[in-house]
């Protein structure tokens, strides 16, 4: 279902239940009471995108678009906000969050349940593994792990530390 203004590109598949240019969730407290804001924006899809069922991708917001870029694939129940901007050839699974003007470059992997928190950059070629928090940027070519998610190695050897100082919890 296509609400708001989208220009979409060519070869591209928009799956069932899809919600393609609906409001975005940004509301201000007033004296008045809170007060939602108005989206301005528009969904720009680019060329041979897949866009999965259920999944819902906000207008963008304060003149800003939102942006899939050419041949990235969106897996089913993926929620998209505001202003995102999302480069070519990326891969998001099932059930990932992108919060409002999060910008994603090329060639980037967001596994599912995944999260990244408002404002944020993802590099280039960066991997973010199933259900992590990212409540930091991602650098070009980094892959983080964890809730909240650090460089996937250092998670390693901090499980690895852990696992050694825990007391034999025996056998089940």
């Amino acid at each position: 279902m296509i609400l708001g203004p989208a220009i979409i590109g060519e070869n591209c598949i928009i799956r069932a239940g899809a919600i393609i240019g609906a409001s975005g969730f940004e509301h201000k407290r007033t004296s008045k009471g809170i007060l939602s804001v108005t989206h301005d924006g528009r969904v720009r899809i680019a060329n041979e995108v897949e866009i999965g069922a259920d999944t819902n991708i906000a207008k963008g917001f304060h003149g800003r678009d939102t942006i899939i870029g050419d041949q990235t694939k969106i897996d089913a129940l993926v929620h998209i906000a505001h202003a995102v901007s999302i480069g070519a050839r990326c891969l998001i699974a099932a059930q990932a969050v992108l919060c409002g003007s999060v910008i994603v470059g090329d060639d980037v992997w967001i596994g599912p349940s995944a999260t990244i928190s408002n404002g944020l950059k993802v590099g280039n070629g960066a991997f973010i593994t199933i259900g992590s928090c990212v409540v930091r940027d991602v650098r070009e070519g980094e892959r983080v792990t964890g809730y909240f998610a650090i460089p996937h190695t250092e998670f390693l050897v901090r499980m690895a530390k852990s696992a050694k100082t825990r007391p034999n919890q025996g056998s089940f």
